[in-house]
């Protein structure tokens, strides 16, 4: 039996109550400012005298109201025996409660036939909406109710049933009788018994009729019902049954099985009695209509399976659709039964069901392993891709990242892998050359120097005598054009280094004002001044250029210079005969918070203090055309946003652009029907200065039909992410009226449509390898893009490769790999030629989502074996872009990566970069919040980005969305000189963010989610088994209002009872804060909480997991909105692994914001470069004195050179002669 609420009467206040006369569930009274429909009541009546239960039904849109009380005193609290209910109503609420009276004129009931008169204190009322009955158990285990009809012992039953059975069938001639004894079962309940023995308690609540027998289910369930032969009705309580039978599969005649589901109890068994199932009773029908569906649903599975028996998970995305139109579309069940699903696409049904189905299929197929769709979805045995064996137990490295993580506090974890095979070494070098690599890292040729051993004597025009100070020339000093020279530390300056001497580029030598002889310079930096800090860098011979100068009136004396170095320019090889080599640049955009290093480029050697400025207009006017749209910032206020316009005209004189007006049809015009970033064409152009222009943004025309059919492609259906739109309508100016109308062909030639992502792209995209690749989120949105197409995907596990497959459209052509990465990485080292092994030059492009527990803030131990070997995963990232040596990659984790470890001596980040950047590659790190691409959730990630050197690197992606008030200026860490990097970044966005209550606002209601079953969307329901009835309570008793309540604070103001009390956890001091998040309320005006791998509301960390409006926790189709799964994606599992794949996923938005900066700078390369020749030609400088010999090397054919100490070559000749030994073309 369950707990009678009479036994916990005095804990109860406002939350819930369930008794034989009424069940109320109310809000909280604690403000007073609840805005009208801003709560729910539930109001059940039993009528005295026939028991019937009466419930006021709500409208769709939940128009119909009832009240709840709002007090200054305490809590009121209902009696819990039958009474009196007398509610006193102002004018405002009157009209909200005549759906009540009617209800109650049309059952007849008289307000006698609830007891005594209602005794609590005066309240003042407010209307609200009423939901149907939300009763967990059967109505005949509550005290005081009584059944319409006796109670009968089935066996008596039985034997009063049977024999009116025989005297019908008696009646009826013999070939109509039947075979099978069949009793009708109607306003009936089912429910678990106490000796269930299941993954979780049943007793006595109601479980839906699918989990019956299926793997975690019910093993033998209860029910009440009416049973009846003719005129003959016995009401029985208590029943077992085991048995449930359902008729009609292969029988493509039948449109339902409505009619044809049975069981059999035990002692009807006995008999070979079956009962069939009718009505099922008022408060069991919302766990019988689900079922009923899913019954019918594993009959057409099952029937399209028989008919076509080598089908797979992608037959049922539009192909099962047809089939079922073809073979039911005449009948009117069917139709219904198929509009309360509302898709085409059976998949994510078929994957939420698959234990039912699974059960069915295997109780009627004669050889059911024959079928391979098995393979793909039940998660009980998937085999649709291979399991590797574990080989490898340490993370496998290259030798060259081996030796830059050597010393790292997870060093233990690695395990370097050398190459036997001749070809593939060969592959490697040839991979190197192609792409422009300056040299082989090997780290046996790695020189480094203990300390700072650079000030050699050969650095000064002429030997100091032993007197003299080594560091320090005697003066006169005659300085050049083009030389690196060294000035003493500026000792007040922010900058943390410790070296003496600081070394610059002299970009020019002149005479200031006062006749003195200064220098123009760019610093070079050491990697120890850039973001690789103080970790360990293959090159202590390698600098590299900034775009940090001294020139105008800070130029430099030339009287500070105390030394020249040699310095080689874009070096062919480690071994430099010069003191020091450049070959890339390191940008510092302080305002942007964003530091990263580049391929060195001629240009770079003039700063731009130097180069000559262009006007705003002519930025613009370089950039974009008549009739492309661009996003223009309009200032309200105090604030400002960015709006789309078409590029008219440009006006010269005034510094101008004419742009037209694109109004968006669901603010502007209060179209309720419009998405976010539908636009609406109009013929009114306005100027705006060119500042105001920010940058461009992609509108294609589309028709309202497109629309409806749900024709719009990726990423123009996504609400304005990655600054996408389209216009399906115009503003037709007519006299003094103005129409709204619907846009047909042909669209206006006036505007530059945006890209088409039907279209094939310009260019073949890169073919990609996913690491750590999980259900496939990540991925799924670079490829949005178009510049991307992954053709290899590894991960170890397998619900997460599986839903990665699921997705597929073509699964064949994707290689995926189910084991571990440093199996795949070892045998790629050793040649494998398996097809899932990708082979050098396969890969050009690289994503990776490699663990994070090792560098989570959560994490309190951080030196575990699960955490070291985590946190080593990403020197396995480091291995395969040094051994695949893609053009671009893409590395996702945690910003507390960034963060200083071992009590601040070691750095992950940075030395994750010396690896990197000591490989060549152009090096980026992005810190992205995911509610600033349009997710609604409270997520923030580090990215970094490389790209192969001479390529053009990824810019930062654009920020759609704003961010909400109250939002810091977060930063990933702060640079030597105390500047932070990666700051988070504030600008103008077109959309506001997007709430959690946005997000779901079409997702069905389902109460408590104690059904676990959603028609319509099959992953709105719970990750975890259904919660136990002192959980349910405690979640119930935690307040609706005011917003963001929790358990400790609902104890405080004395909502909670004592038996939810004793659950808690009091010793610790997290569980016990008011402000952390244990069984907290997610707040629908804000941003769901950061999704992690499970759905923990104990967690006072992540504890906001309870629906803001229900009593349940969040589900997994709320955890799928906020992380940007489509609806139709599947993912594959138990409920719990599916959160865990969601949770572990990349922010889709965030992904196809990535995707689209991989687009732009995949198509800002030459149309034949990918990454095969060097965007800029190679030139080295040696200086040593007056006399020193100058080696210019120039690329074959080449026609500009870098600046010399001299002079720059003319552009029409290719060789000049100049005071040096030699001139020569490099290779």
């Amino acid at each position: 039996m369950p707990p009678l609420l009479d036994e916990f009467e005095d804990a109860w206040t406002d939350c819930s109550f369930s008794c034989a006369s009424f069940e109320v569930s109310q809000d909280s009274p604690d403000s007073q400012d609840v805005p009208p429909a801003a709560t729910r009541t539930t109001l059940t009546l039993l009528h005295k005298a026939s028991a019937k239960r009466v419930a006021v039904e709500p409208n769709p849109d939940y128009s119909s109201t009832s009240t709840y009380s709002e007090s200054d005193d305490a809590p009121v609290r209902p009696q819990l025996k039958r009474q009196k209910l007398t509610i006193e109503l102002n004018e405002e609420d009157q009209a909200a409660c005549e759906i009540t009276e009617a209800v109650a004129a049309s059952e007849d009931l008289s307000t006698e036939d609830f007891g005594s008169p209602w005794t609590g204190p005066r309240v003042r009322l407010r209307s609200c909406s009423v939901l149907p009955s939300e009763l967990v158990y059967p109505k005949s285990h509550y005290e005081g109710w009584t059944a319409s009809l006796p109670v009968h012992p089935e066996k008596a039953a039985i034997y009063d049933l049977l024999h009116e059975w025989k005297q019908l069938q008696l009646s009826l001639p013999e070939e109509d009788r039947s075979e099978y004894v069949v009793f009708r079962l109607s306003d009936f309940s089912i429910y678990g018994s106490s000796t269930s023995n299941s993954r979780w308690d049943y007793s006595f609540e109601f479980v839906p009729l699918q989990n019956l027998k299926t793997k975690g289910g019910a093993d033998k369930l209860l029910f009440d019902g009416i049973l009846s032969v003719g005129s003959v009705h016995r009401y029985v309580e208590k029943v077992p049954f085991e048995i449930l039978a359902v008729e009609g599969y292969d029988e493509l005649s039948w449109h339902t099985v409505e009619g044809k589901i049975f069981f059999q109890s035990h002692k009807g068994r006995i008999e070979s009695i079956w009962y069939r199932l009718a009505e099922p009773a008022h408060e069991y029908r919302r766990y019988f209509e689900p079922y009923f569906w899913i019954a019918n649903l594993a009959k057409h599975f099952l029937d399209y399976l028989f008919a076509e028996p080598d089908l797979t998970l992608n037959h049922f995305c539009t192909q099962f659709y047809d089939w079922l139109v073809l073979q039911h579309g005449d009948d009117e069940s069917f139709n219904q039964w198929l509009a309360r699903y509302g898709k085409t696409d059976f998949r994510a049904a078929i994957v939420a069901n698959v234990l039912y189905l699974k059960k069915e299929f295997w109780s009627i197929a004669e050889c059911p392993q024959r079928y391979e769709i098995w393979n793909e979805i039940d998660h009980q045995n998937l085999k649709a891709i291979t399991e590797e064996r574990l080989k490898e137990t340490t993370t496998i490295v290259t030798p060259y990242v081996n030796d830059c993580f050597a010393g790292m506090y997870f060093a233990k974890c690695l395990k370097p892998c050398f190459s036997l095979d001749s070809k593939v070494t060969a592959a490697r070098e040839a991979r190197r050359k192609a792409l422009g690599f300056s040299f082989n890292e090997d780290p046996r040729s790695i020189s480094r120097t203990e300390g700072v051993q650079i000030y050699r004597r050969k650095h000064l025009s002429r030997q100091p005598s032993s007197s003299e100070d080594p560091l320090h020339l005697p003066r006169p000093l005659r300085v050049l054009k083009g030389e690196v020279v060294g000035v003493n530390r500026d000792k007040l300056s922010s900058w943390k280094d410790q070296e003496p001497i600081w070394y610059a580029y002299v970009q020019d030598v002149r005479l200031n004002k006062k006749g003195k002889e200064v220098l123009d310079v760019v610093w070079l930096y050491r990697p120890a001044d850039t973001t690789l800090g103080k970790e360990r860098y293959p090159f202590d011979k390698e600098l590299f250029f900034s775009d940090h100068c001294a020139c105008g009136r800070k130029a430099l004396p030339v009287s500070e210079v105390v030394c020249k170095i040699n310095v080689e320019w874009f070096p062919r090889n480690g071994k430099s005969r010069a003191d020091y080599f450049v070959r890339q640049k390191y940008r510092t955009d302080k305002e942007l918070g964003a530091f990263d290093f580049v391929s060195l480029k001629n240009t770079d050697f003039t700063c731009e203090c130097e180069s000559v400025q262009k006007s705003a207009l002519e930025a613009v006017m370089e950039k974009f055309i008549k009739g492309d749209t661009v996003l223009v910032v309009q200032r309200k206020g105090a604030t400002s946003e960015l709006e789309p316009v078409v590029i008219v005209d440009f006006v010269l004189e005034k510094e101008q652009v004419v742009v037209r007006r694109l109004k968006r049809a669901a603010r502007d015009l209060k179209d309720e029907r419009a998405w976010p970033n539908e636009l609406v064409w109009t013929n009114q152009t306005y100027s705006i200065h060119a500042t105001d222009v920010e940058r461009k943004c992609h509108v294609r025309f589309y028709s309202k039909e497109d629309v409806a059919r749900r024709r719009i492609p990726a990423p123009y259906e996504r609400d304005g992410q990655v600054d996408c739109f389209y216009i399906t309508s115009w503003l037709v100016h007519r006299k003094n009226k103005i129409e709204h109308k619907e846009l047909s062909g042909p669209f206006p030639a006036s505007l530059n449509q945006g890209f088409d992502p039907t279209r094939p792209p310009p260019r073949k995209p890169l073919k990609g390898i996913a690491l750590y690749c999980g259900g496939g989120n990540f991925d799924r949105g670079l490829e949005e893009g178009g510049a991307v197409k992954i053709h290899y995907a590894v991960d170890w596990n397998k619900d997460a490769i599986h839903s990665y497959r699921a997705n597929i459209a073509e699964p064949d052509k994707v290689h995926l790999f189910h084991g571990s990465v440093n199996d795949y990485l070892s045998q790629a080292i050793q040649g494998s030629n398996r097809p899932e092994i990708a082979t050098i030059g396969d890969v050009e492009f690289v994503s990776a989502g490699n663990p994070c527990t090792g560098f989570s803030s959560l994490q309190p131990d951080k030196q575990s074996t699960k955490s070291l070997r985590d946190a080593s995963m990403v020197a396995s990232v480091a291995s395969f872009i040094d051994f695949y040596r893609p053009q671009y990659a893409v590395m996702e984790n945690v910003p507390q990566m960034t963060a200083p470890v071992d009590k601040g001596k070691q750095n992950v980040f940075s030395r994750l970069l010396c690896a990197l950047v000591g490989m060549g590659y152009q090096v980026q790190q992005f810190n992205l919040d995911a509610w600033s691409f349009g997710s609604a959730q409270s997520r923030s990630r580090l990215f970094i980005a490389i790209a192969a050197p001479g390529l053009k690197p990824l810019p930062h992606p654009v920020l759609t969305h704003a961010h909400p008030p109250g939002t810091g200026r977060r930063c990933l860490g702060r640079a030597v000189n105390g500047v932070p990097f990666g700051t988070r970044r504030v600008e103008p966005t077109a959309f506001t963010f997007v709430t959690a209550s946005e997000a779901t606002a079409d997702l069905p209601h389902i109460t408590d989610s104690h059904v676990q079953t959603c028609i319509s969307s099959p992953d709105h329901r719970t990750s975890r088994d259904p919660e136990r009835w002192l959980t349910r309570n405690l979640i119930a008793m935690v307040p609706r209002y005011p917003l963001k309540q929790n358990f400790v604070r609902a104890v405080q103001r004395g909502y909670m009872a004592q038996p939810q009390r004793e659950m808690h956890d009091w010793r610790n001091p997290f569980q016990r804060d008011p402000n952390m998040r244990s069984w907290s309320r997610a707040n629908p005006h804000s941003l769901f909480q950061t999704i992690s791998t499970a759905c923990r509301p104990r967690d006072a960390f992540h504890g906001r997991v309870l629906h803001w409006e229900e009593h349940r926790l969040l589900t997994i189709m709320e955890a799928r909105r906020a992380q940007g799964f489509l609806d139709h994606e599947v993912i594959v599992g138990l409920p719990s692994s599916r959160w865990r794949i969601v949770g572990n996923s990349v922010a889709r938005p965030v992904a196809l914001g990535l995707g689209m900066s991989i687009r732009e700078a995949w198509l800002g390369n030459a149309p034949d470069d990918r990454g095969s020749k060097r965007a800029e030609p190679r030139v080295v400088v040696e200086v040593r004195d007056a006399s020193t010999e100058v080696e210019l090397a120039l690329e074959a054919g080449s026609r500009s050179v870098a600046p010399s100490p001299y002079q720059a070559l003319p552009k029409d000749v290719y060789a000049v002669k100049l005071p040096i030994k030699r001139l020569h073309r490099g290779a």
